[in-house]
């Protein structure tokens, strides 16, 4: 099983990003994770039992978003290259997990807090879910 979480993130307008850093979003999110499942490739489809490539993108590739667009290029590319994989492939289970929001250690406390107030606020609401 191989399983791609690599992310870089990059939140500013277009044309502030420096060249440098848009080399490293396209090294990071797009180049390392193809690389690695075509170095791959041949041993996953040797395999007597079925293997699997997971790849972890974003949910918000749906939606344009001003200052992302960086981001999201290269978040989308690996949506359309999975999916295209998953149909060259269908020996082997290829997967796209889109969460809408991917927080790390630094974003633990905070995410804590608001989803309490999440879970407090919905439980107020609750009755007038339709």
């Amino acid at each position: 099983m191989v399983i791609n979480t690599a992310e870089m993130d990059f939140y500013e307008s277009f044309e502030k990003v420096k060249n440098k850093d848009l080399k490293k979003i396209i090294n990071v999110n797009n180049l390392a994770p193809v690389l690695l499942i075509k170095a791959l490739l041949p041993q996953l489809q040797a395999r007597k039992e079925k293997s699997a490539i997971v790849n972890l993108s974003f949910g918000g590739c749906k939606f344009p978003m001003a200052n992302y667009s960086s981001y999201l290029a290269s978040r989308t590319m690996i949506n359309h290259f999975t999916r295209s994989l998953a149909m060259e492939y269908p020996n082997i289970d290829i997967l796209l997990y889109t969460p809408f929001d991917v927080t790390d250690e630094e974003d633990e406390e905070e995410q804590s807090t608001q989803g309490q107030k999440s879970i407090e606020s919905g439980s107020q609401n609750k009755g007038s879910e339709s």
